[in-house]
């Protein structure tokens, strides 16, 4: 596949696809994500995550302020 395919596939310049053979640092996250799904390596992102960072991610997130309970409606 030639710069020019890939560019066209996922949708990015092939002057992006150019920087990020050359893996220069300004290339967007899009860009690589982009031409990863052009070349079905999308999923190798899944393998990436973490369990653990996850689990303790979610304890970490800021909880929703409010009341649980039912409003009392009756006036």
């Amino acid at each position: 596949m030639t710069q020019a395919d890939l560019a066209e596939r996922a949708r990015v310049s092939p002057g992006s696809i150019h920087r990020l053979e050359r893996a220069e640092p300004g290339v967007a996250l899009w860009v690589w994500l982009n031409a990863m799904e052009a070349l079905g390596q999308l999923e190798l992102i899944e393998s990436l995550r973490d369990p653990l960072t996850e689990a303790l991610a979610a304890e970490a997130a800021p909880k929703r302020a409010g009341s649980s309970r039912i409003p009392d409606l009756d006036f």
